[in-house]
């Protein structure tokens, strides 16, 4: 925030007081923006449950067989 700029006809302690309050603020937006993208990020993980996960869990694939292959419970020794 090294950009802001005071007219040089303020006093010393209110350009300080000016610089301060832009740094706060970014501060603050900073943490606001980051909350809003944790919840965002939250609810699309949700979402993606309750979409993906039970058309995940028939699927062929992911049980580690072919579609139309029969797996075998009996083991080769």
């Amino acid at each position: 925030m090294g950009g802001v700029e005071v007219h040089a006809g303020v006093s010393s302690e209110t350009a300080a007081a000016v610089k301060r309050a832009v740094e706060e603020a970014f501060v603050e937006a900073f943490g606001l923006a980051m909350y809003v993208a944790a919840g965002l990020a939250g609810m699309s993980a949700v979402a993606a449950g309750l979409v993906g996960g039970k058309a995940q869990a028939g699927r062929p694939e992911a049980s580690g067989s072919k579609p139309g292959e029969a797996r075998s419970t009996s083991s080769s020794v």
